[in-house]
């Protein structure tokens, strides 16, 4: 992965795809790309591509959060309601004290 003692991000970005580093960033802007995916993609961290998109003004696509991520905090939350129901049963006491 680059650092800070190679080629700066501009000069690498631009020997890899052919185009300035504004325009690259601007291409994955404009097709939904996220600060993440970037990073993979150009082998930079995602602090470096967030600098250098916040230079140039872009902001990229939020991480998508997964389906099972929404589905596993909507469980959890059903398991820790106050009251009995069919989720949080096991472990809540069987003897309410009013």
């Amino acid at each position: 992965m680059p650092n800070q003692y190679s080629d700066n991000f501009e000069m690498n970005i631009a020997k890899k795809y052919g185009k300035s580093a504004c325009e690259v960033l601007h291409e994955f802007c404009d097709k939904g790309v996220s600060y993440a995916e970037v990073s993979e993609l150009t082998g930079y961290k995602i602090w470096t591509v967030k600098r250098w998109c916040r230079r140039y003004g872009i902001s990229l696509a939020p991480v998508q959060v997964n389906e099972s991520v929404s589905f596993e905090c909507d469980m959890l939350n059903k398991i820790h309601e106050n009251g009995l129901n069919k989720y949080n049963v096991f472990s809540k006491p069987w003897v309410n004290y009013h």
